[in-house]
């Protein structure tokens, strides 16, 4: 992954982000998603410019192409992004030109409020997981709540769905 900070009026983050799909790190976490999470304060944008992009809000998934445009993640959203299935067009193809990027904008509105996600914010949180990633680690919650400490960036409550 590839992370190149762009700048953006209007906006407390703004980053242009590369994912090679096809890496051992990102095949090896194809079939898991992240935790969900919510910002209080502040809205996320996503906007893929090339390839696919999952995007599950509120429990429902929606794969992302250029097609879409910017998309917007507002306040107190449950959310999360993942590398989606290859496509059925992808399937077909050989190996070498299969899903080869995915190439994404990723950014966050302004906030006067003190607690809110920002370049140094993702630069500490990405910084670490790299660090565990790479090193073959467990995320520790004590390293993880030390990162996001100054933050207002809360892990999603369970969904109630599968009880009803």
């Amino acid at each position: 992954m590839a992370t190149r900070v762009v700048e953006r009026s209007h906006c407390a983050f703004a980053f242009e982000i590369t994912v090679q799909n096809d890496h051992p790190v990102f095949v090896a976490l194809a079939s898991q998603k992240p935790p969900a999470h919510f910002h209080p304060y502040q809205s996320e944008y996503m906007e893929v410019l090339e390839g696919r992009l999952g995007l599950e809000i509120e429990g429902r998934d929606r794969i992302l192409g250029p097609e879409d445009g910017q998309v917007k993640v507002g306040p107190w959203t449950n959310h999360r992004m993942f590398p989606p299935p290859p496509s059925p067009d992808e399937s077909k193809r050989d190996g070498e030109n299969a899903r080869e990027i995915t190439r994404f904008l990723l950014s966050g509105g302004e906030t006067r409020e003190l607690f809110r996600l920002d370049t140094v914010f993702f630069q500490n949180w990405y910084g670490y997981q790299d660090e565990v990633v790479m090193g073959g680690g467990r995320m520790d919650l004590i390293q993880v709540l030390c990162v996001g400490h100054n933050v207002s960036n809360s892990p999603a409550a369970p969904s109630t769905r599968s009880m009803i």
